[in-house]
């Protein structure tokens, strides 16, 4: 019920975004000299974290 409009562009440039960090992440913690702070790693989790719920609440995952 929301595959149009603005919603669309938003949720591509959306998961774009959330991408692009995931890839920040994975290069700061797959390398022995990591420079991403404790603090970091935790707010890019949450991002990802964020996304997951966001997408499965508009796919209709969260029983609504």
């Amino acid at each position: 019920s929301i595959n149009h409009g603005p919603l669309v562009d938003f949720v591509e440039k959306d998961l774009k975004s959330v991408l692009a960090a995931i890839d920040v992440f994975q290069a700061g913690t797959h390398s022995a000299d990591s420079r991403l702070t404790e603090i970091q790693v935790r707010a890019l989790l949450a991002r990802a974290e964020g996304i997951l719920h966001f997408l499965m609440s508009i796919g209709g995952a969260d029983g609504h």
